[in-house]
């Protein structure tokens, strides 16, 4: 989903979907993990979402 422009869209524009994936970073397995941390990496610096970025930023805060 984060590959293609319309998910990173609906990723970033979705005010708990960046919050979600952070979450599963935390709680879920390694497959699970390794997934979220492939989305968020993709919207927040292959793609330089600021949204995302900014989103991140606060829940990790």
């Amino acid at each position: 989903m984060s590959s293609r422009k319309e998910g990173r869209v609906e990723i970033c524009e979705d005010p708990e979907c960046v919050a979600a994936i952070l979450n599963k970073v935390m709680k879920v397995s390694s497959v699970a993990t390794e997934n979220a941390v492939t989305t968020l990496w993709s919207v927040c610096y292959l793609f330089r979402d600021q949204k995302a970025q900014e989103r991140l930023s606060r829940e990790t805060a």
